[in-house]
């Protein structure tokens, strides 16, 4: 009798201890990580690369970020909100930016890619699985990237919260120039636009915040995070038209123009057979800035194919691998001229070969009756 109730004792003990210690985990799972009162509410930017250096769930570690509120238009840029408050009842978060009366939120970017034809170039495109506020979001905070500051991020890895934002910067068209200062308001809120009855009102805002926006000579840098065209590698003027007729080619049914060809390859790249080491072709990596029919400016990179026929290399740019294609502001068309097709880059090319030929000709003269 007595080992019974040892034996009972033991178990009821048991019993508490575990159920102590899942009290004791439920309360710590359901504590909410503390935001710094001042900040509640509030979007902050920075132009440091934030967002997965916070691990888990519940962590609203950001020491270290330093925050502007200044930002010159071209460099990394990307936001920290901070709320509290969140019901996912009410519906999810998402986020909208406005600058001089024209608002492009998260959501009209996963509207546009619903209907726009363009996803059949966009293969991978983040706009599916991305969140609604950031992909790097939290129970009270989240990391926002506005213009990204990695290289090597493509299309893929892009979301939709830095897609609507360039969109909202291709919208603007003429109104961002050289020397202009803009003014720019992101909002943290909640909608119901997506869900199962739809709401044609979106819900409270959690976090508000602005940013102002120089816009420099350096906005309209070709190689800058924002027209991401990358360092021109070539400088040969027909291939350059030759890739913008490929592209114009592949992409007829959207491009109306094309403005900026970069060349991001120093020379081009032969592709072999692997198992015989037939020369199959080669390529060149290039940026492009263009319109669509809509009117709205993009950056698209791709692979331009040139395949070896057996005695040669085709002259005829084929449209290859994909790699990129994002909204960008018109300020990166440069001075607004289309890239000169073929035949006239051609006799332009031949014309820039005689006048080299005269110069050299001229300077030989010259050295000639100098040394006599």
């Amino acid at each position: 009798m007595k080992n019974v109730f040892q034996r009972l004792s033991w178990i009821v003990m048991t019993v508490l201890l575990i159920s102590t210690n899942a009290a004791a985990q439920d309360k710590k799972g359901s504590e909410k990580p503390s935001v710094d009162p001042e900040k509640v509410g509030k979007i902050f930017f920075t132009q440091q690369a934030i967002g997965k250096q916070v691990q888990g769930r519940n962590t609203t570690d950001t020491d270290g970020e330093t925050y502007i509120e200044e930002y010159e238009l071209g460099k990394p840029l990307y936001a920290r909100a901070f709320y509290t408050g969140y019901n996912k009842d009410a519906g999810r978060l998402s986020i909208r930016f406005t600058i001089d009366g024209e608002v492009f939120a998260e959501e009209d970017m996963r509207e546009f890619w619903k209907f726009s034809e363009l996803r059949n170039q966009n293969k991978g495109m983040s706009g599916v699985s991305s969140a609604g506020t950031s992909y790097y979001a939290w129970i009270n905070t989240a990391a926002i990237p506005l213009i990204s500051s990695d290289k090597r991020k493509w299309m893929h890895m892009y979301q939709l919260q830095e897609e609507a934002f360039r969109m909202l910067l291709s919208r603007l068209k003429d109104k961002i120039k050289v020397g202009n200062t803009m003014t720019l308001k992101a909002e943290v809120f909640e909608t119901e636009r997506f869900a199962n009855e739809k709401k044609e009102t979106d819900g409270k805002v959690l976090a508000s915040g602005e940013v102002k926006i120089k816009v420099t000579e350096f906005s309209k840098d070709l190689a800058n995070m924002l027209c991401r065209c990358g360092e021109k590698g070539m400088d040969d003027k027909k291939l350059e038209s030759e890739i913008a007729e490929a592209f114009k080619f592949g992409y007829r049914e959207h491009c109306a123009k094309v403005y900026q060809v970069v060349i991001n390859d120093r020379d081009y790249q032969i592709i072999t057979d692997k198992r015989t080491g037939v020369v199959r072709g080669r390529y060149v990596e290039a940026g492009i800035i263009w319109e669509t029919k809509d009117g709205d400016y993009w950056i698209a990179k791709h692979n331009f194919w040139f395949p070896f026929n057996g005695t040669g290399f085709a002259e005829k740019a084929q449209l290859d691998a994909y790699l990129l294609n994002v909204p960008t502001t018109k300020l990166c068309i440069g001075s607004g001229k289309e890239v000169a097709p073929p035949s006239a880059a051609s006799k332009a090319s031949e014309v820039k070969k005689e006048e080299k030929k005269k110069e050299e000709k001229k300077k030989s003269t010259k050295d000639k009756k100098k040394k006599s």
